[in-house]
């Protein structure tokens, strides 16, 4: 499908011609799968047209007040404002879950907002501390 840009429909006489793009990502280290064995080399070779480094979200710090604005008019909650102590835990929390992470924490703060501002208060220990536990390991 990825070489040829076709399809054999089920039930179908020919093969019918397709016109997509794939996106695909991961945050594993490719070169590593594939010596590894763990991604095919020839499928690499077939969708490696153009490839994007995006470092994460803490090492782009400044990112996070814009996704912020974005994730709220998202929410349709433009209107709601960000503490400045809080918007100061967001920017300096590492974010081991990345964008999606930031996402998820900025919809649960509006969920619980009762105000029209967010506050320390509301954000959940793992931030107000700065700390991230895995299981038994704290980091």
């Amino acid at each position: 499908v990825l070489q040829e840009r076709e399809v054999d429909a089920l039930g179908g006489t020919k093969p019918k011609q397709i016109d997509v793009r794939v996106i695909s990502a991961t945050n594993a280290n490719i070169d590593d799968s594939i010596k590894n064995g763990d991604f095919r080399e020839d499928l690499y070779y077939r969708t490696n047209v153009v490839s994007i480094h995006i470092p994460p979200l803490r090492m782009r710090r400044k990112d996070i007040p814009p996704l912020i604005e974005h994730f709220l008019t998202k929410l349709n909650k433009p209107f709601i404002t960000i503490n400045k102590d809080v918007m100061e835990i967001l920017t300096s929390y590492r974010w081991p879950g990345n964008v999606r992470e930031l996402e998820n924490i900025i919809e649960s703060l509006v969920l619980l907002c009762d105000k029209n501002t967010i506050t320390v208060e509301q954000l959940p220990d793992r931030l107000k501390s700065g700390a991230v536990t895995f299981g038994k390991v704290k980091i």
